[in-house]
């Protein structure tokens, strides 16, 4: 896993030469680190003399296009091993030109970052991972935030994780450590500018959330508003029928509805079968010409009802 930490602070003392706070105890954006990892730091020589300090993290994209960096942003070298002060583990560096100036004149408002690599066995009471060890350091990094209160030490993190990373140090866990264990790049920085995108996201998020709620009641009017036009055109086709449908005929009517891929009822199969319907009822109630009971009778006032027993006898 590939993370950031960025708790470091820069005092020049001239010819390019400052001493750097590189890291203190507490909680960063990989986990939380114990006064005991630091200290195991400093007598492992982790960050050792001659660890380079470059302007700026890598990008993800810089990681894995020029995962040596570039020498146009090698700002400096530790010029001695970090050591243990009682409060923070710190070295003296050396600054190249043309960042010396630069780095130089703003001191007081940037920090250094971490990048290394690092174990994490257990999670304290809140379920933050404990790193446990520092293996092996990568670069102390110039960058415009470093941590935990102060000008200079406001936390500001950043991480970037990549799994079953090995460290380098002599002092790496076991292969059934490596099991048990998570083991990490820490690359410290730019918390602040994460939590603003967080929120940016969650901002975003809402406003989708609110327009997919916003369309979903839109369609489901526009459904109901379809269905109360389709049922009125149902009810009016019932009505100017050429048959006196009772509520059970209606309802029966109703239930044998077809619609459409859309859910639309389809019309012109319900006026089809409401047509043929109202046939059926005027038949049934002897209304129109009848059927099945001999020759075809045409109706006239003219015939006498002898005429009319014989046809219906014949």
């Amino acid at each position: 896993m590939k993370l950031t930490e960025s708790l470091g602070t820069v005092a020049p003392h001239g010819e390019g030469r400052m001493l750097v706070q590189i890291i203190t105890p507490g909680v960063g954006s990989s986990g939380v680190y114990p006064e005991e990892t630091l200290k195991a730091a400093a007598a492992g020589r982790v960050f050792a003399k001659g660890t380079q300090m470059f302007a700026d993290h890598p990008s993800v994209a810089e990681t894995q296009d020029r995962p040596e960096r570039s020498i146009k942003d090698l700002a400096g070298v530790l010029t001695e091993d970090a050591y243990w002060d009682g409060t923070a583990l710190v070295a003296e560096a050396k600054t190249f030109e043309p960042w010396r100036s630069v780095i130089a004149g703003m001191h007081d408002a940037i920090g250094v970052s971490i990048r290394a690599t690092g174990t994490v066995t257990e999670s304290d009471e809140d379920g933050r991972p404990i790193i446990t060890s520092l293996d092996e350091a990568l670069s102390v990094d110039f960058v415009t935030k470093a941590g935990r209160g102060g000008k200079v030490r406001e936390l500001y993190e950043s991480a970037r994780r990549t799994l079953n990373e090995t460290p380098a140090h002599p002092g790496r866990a076991s292969n059934k450590q490596m099991k048990e264990n998570q083991v990490m790049e820490i690359q410290e920085s730019q918390f602040q500018a994460l939590t603003e995108k967080a929120n940016r996201v969650e901002a975003l998020e809402a406003e989708r959330d609110t327009a997919i709620e916003r369309a979903e009641t839109a369609e489901k009017a526009l459904k109901d508003a379809f269905e109360a036009a389709d049922m009125a055109a149902v009810d009016k086709t019932i009505s100017e029928a050429d048959a006196d449908f009772n509520r059970l005929e209606t309802a029966g009517l109703k239930a044998a509805i077809t619609r459409n891929d859309d859910g639309r009822v389809n019309l012109e199969a319900f006026k089809a079968a409401v047509e043929a319907a109202a046939a059926d009822k005027r038949t049934t109630t002897g209304e129109g010409t009848p059927t099945g009971v001999g020759p075809n009778i045409n109706e006239s006032t003219d015939l006498s009802d002898d005429e009319l027993l014989a046809a219906l006898t014949a």
